[in-house]
């Protein structure tokens, strides 16, 4: 049986408009190809079948066949999400992969890692987790182009790139938004633990 992971999580995401997009299910596939050609292992696939979570079904690593049939379980059914094991250093990170709609025409992924895992309370390993999340949103963006990626404690999928606009001091840790000479990188005055000072 799975362990399950307490304490608060870092998440890292990424917000497509889906008006430019292919589609919710490529970009997903393309996000997990990319994941699992750097290193990433899935565990496995959780999903309910109702709207109130009450009726969960899990699938295990080896009845998953491809990345298609997960975009299509994370896109079809109710509280999706994947069980990933990501690269860092020397060991591996357990993250937690979901989709999420936030109106018509944007979407996202959300990708939570343990706090605990990520980094210590030193700010000289907040800082290098910071930069492991930074080469992360760069790697991902390179086969996903997103409108924007975030990183920050116990952070959601809010904000349409329209909608951020007016809350970027405020919004996450750390904003990525492309701009033609390449990613913009916004850093507030709060590292991704939640707590410590830049």
């Amino acid at each position: 049986m799975e362990q399950v992971e307490t304490g608060s999580y870092i998440s890292i995401g990424l917000v497509f408009n889906g008006r430019e997009f292919i589609s919710k299910e490529k970009t997903i596939d393309t996000v997990l190809l990319t994941l699992k050609k750097n290193g990433a292992q899935i565990k496995n696939c959780k999903y309910s079948k109702d709207p109130d979570g009450e009726n969960w079904i899990t699938i295990e690593i080896n009845e998953i066949l491809n990345s298609n049939n997960l975009s299509q379980i994370l896109v079809n059914n109710f509280n999706g999400n994947i069980s990933i094991l990501l690269p860092c250093n020397d060991c591996g990170l357990t993250a937690i992969f979901s989709f999420h709609n936030i109106d018509e025409d944007y979407f996202g992924i959300l990708i939570e890692i343990p706090e605990r895992q990520l980094l210590s309370y030193n700010s000289d390993n907040v800082a290098e987790a910071e930069e492991w999340a930074i080469n992360m949103i760069s790697l991902l963006y390179n086969s996903a182009p997103f409108s924007y990626s975030f990183c920050d404690n116990e952070a959601e999928i809010e904000y349409s790139l329209e909608d951020l606009a007016d809350k970027i001091e405020t919004a996450y840790s750390l904003t990525v938004i492309p701009e033609k000479e390449g990613l913009q990188l916004i850093k507030n005055a709060w590292f991704i633990d939640g707590l410590t000072k830049r």
